[in-house]
């Protein structure tokens, strides 16, 4: 492979050498990346500045990364979503100024005319947001943040804003952090919106973030200092304005810029016209069917002067239809929970010592969301808000024939039989497999119980959604009887009953209220946006039945994570 050291990024051209630094089978730090030219430049790239005896050995401090946010790390359309944030906010406050009638952009957003609100750009944007938020403070604003994103819904995908994030860029994230790189946000969007949520989706810290921003000034409201928005601009974070915000925010040149637009076009060049190896690249969105497909044409997120720089400059252009396998978090397939044969034992992580769910976080790039996830699994379920809009669910589990293996972290039962219909989103869900955990993972009250089951479901979008049962010691479980009688273990890892049947429903509780929160897989790679149904009431099995199973698999409960703000929702 060769690079060039003449100012430009690197185009790192697929070769021997690049398909020698992939890791193994089993390791990929990039799992949602398809082998290709893109996916082995930047593995070249990583290995070529963290490689002490490589020419191209960057030192850890000079390892900065910077990334734009709309369309580089989440979704940009129909339109921003800060704007999205901005016009529901407008709207609500439409009655305090009448002024905004013959006003624009406001006078486009309160007629509904989106196409007009989107040509406005960013500066439109930050004009709606600066007008409507204009003398709150900065906790204030960031309040109101929180809850939009934790309430709104995009139109097309029927999901938070903050799910249409890219999970291949969270895994560039998370790679490029577990090689000594700093991560930076440099976004046109609004600073304050962005460092809401920059850390618990994406790993960002806040002072890590670089955007546009209002003025403000410091002020001492009933004896308490605050910070006060104004009415006034103070930096477009935009074009011309990423590298001065780089500068002026970092205060080192990045070895590595990423972007999506012809607003991202300085940032590159800034980047590229550095000494030594550069890597520059831009995400080019081709999915029609799976995201959007647009470039030049397009009022939010064009890309025309960045495409031709990038043919110009040999810089790595991303095809997002060939390079990506799954655009989205809910898309990810890729879990151990969803094979259906018996695999090899995952012996990079377990339960105790230095492979258990301390260290899970550090063993792979892979699984960095067990240490810096915001949306975690298991969680401690305390307090709750009563909500009348969550849906009774309706279960349709059906009898199917015993499928049960070991896989070296817990005894499985896979089925295809049924599922669940009306769940807490409105989605209808298949069930994948079912399996245990002695203790429990979740905690009620600080309370553990001595065992938990989870039913693991998709969506047909790809959602994945988890029912978890907690037991009781008590009576003896009759229903748990077919399983138990095929119990398989380290001896006999498969096995099978064509001729015993067990239905998932016969496992739940007579009444149905659940809780309800978002949060993630509780084993590596620890993927986020799970959506969690844990029943209320519990289910009882015998002190005789629970030992029988400690016997082959006791202790594999991950520890509860914090919530992290979390909205954990009970059912009326």
């Amino acid at each position: 492979m060769h690079h060039r050291f003449d100012g430009h990024c690197v185009l790192a051209t697929l070769g021997v050498y690049a398909l020698l630094q992939l890791p193994v089978q089993g390791q990929d730090p990039l799992p949602s990346w398809n082998d290709g030219p893109t996916k082995s430049a930047i593995v070249g790239f990583v290995n070529d500045v963290t490689t002490t005896e490589s020419p191209g050995f960057v030192p850890i401090e000079e390892r900065i990364a910077t990334f734009d946010n709309d369309g580089c790390l989440w979704s940009e359309k129909p339109f921003y979503f800060q704007l999205a944030f901005a016009i529901d906010r407008v709207n609500k406050l439409a009655t305090q100024h009448p002024e905004w009638k013959s006003e624009q952009p406001f006078k486009a957003v309160l007629e509904g005319d989106l196409e007009t609100v989107a040509k406005s750009g960013k500066e439109g944007l930050l004009k709606l947001v600066m007008a409507s938020h204009a003398g709150m403070t900065t906790d204030e604003f960031a309040a109101i943040v929180k809850d939009w994103l934790n309430t709104a819904q995009h139109p097309r995908f029927d999901r938070r804003y903050d799910e249409l994030v890219y999970q291949p860029m969270l895994e560039l994230l998370g790679y490029l952090r577990a090689n000594g790189f700093k991560t930076y946000i440099t976004s046109g969007g609004g600073i304050e919106f962005l460092r809401v949520f920059a850390e618990e989706v994406y790993g960002i810290p806040p002072e890590q973030v670089i955007g546009s921003s209002v003025k403000t000034k410091f002020e001492l409201r009933d004896g308490k200092p605050v910070i006060v928005r104004l009415p006034e601009f103070d930096f477009i974070d935009d074009k011309a304005g990423k590298p001065v915000g780089i500068h002026s925010h970092i205060g080192r040149r990045p070895i590595a810029s990423f972007g999506n637009s012809d607003g991202d076009l300085q940032m590159l060049q800034w980047t590229a016209a550095g000494d030594g190896l550069r890597f520059c690249l831009l995400v080019h969105h081709t999915d029609e069917s799976r995201e959007w497909a647009y470039d030049r044409d397009s009022h939010v997120g064009r890309l025309d002067k960045a495409l031709e720089a990038a043919k110009q400059n040999g810089w790595n252009v991303v095809d997002m239809k060939r390079d990506w396998k799954v655009i989205y978090p809910f898309q990810r397939n890729d879990h151990y929970y969803f094979r259906k044969s018996q695999q090899e034992h995952d012996a990079n992580w377990g339960y105790s010592g230095k492979i258990g769910p301390e260290y899970w976080g550090d063993l792979d790039p892979s699984y960095v969301l067990a240490k810096r996830g915001r949306q975690q699994s298991p969680i401690d379920i305390r307090e709750t808000l009563a909500r009348d809009d969550l849906p009774d669910i309706e279960f349709n589990y059906k009898p199917s024939r015993i499928r049960f293996i070991y896989n070296g972290h817990t005894v499985q039962e896979n089925q295809d039989a049924g599922g669940f219909g009306k769940g807490p989103r409105g989605r209808s869900f298949q069930l994948e497999q079912f399996h245990f955990h002695s203790p429990s993972e979740h905690t009620v009250g600080g309370h553990q119980f001595p065992m938990e089951m989870h039913l693991v479901h998709k969506a047909s979008d790809g959602t994945v959604g988890v029912l978890a049962v907690l037991f009781e010691v008590g009576e003896h479980n009759w229903a748990l009887d077919p399983l138990w009688q095929n119990l398989p273990g380290p001896d006999a890892p498969r096995r099978e009953a064509d001729n015993v049947m067990v239905n998932a429903g016969d496992l739940l509780p007579a009444q149905h209220d659940y809780y309800f929160y978002h949060g993630s897989f509780t084993t590596p790679p620890c993927t986020e946006h799970v959506e969690w149904v844990v029943l209320k009431r519990t289910v009882n099995i015998s002190r005789q039945q629970l030992e029988q199973l400690r016997k082959i698999v006791n202790g594999n409960n991950r520890p509860v994570q914090k919530l992290n703000g979390r909205v954990v929702s009970l059912s009326n």
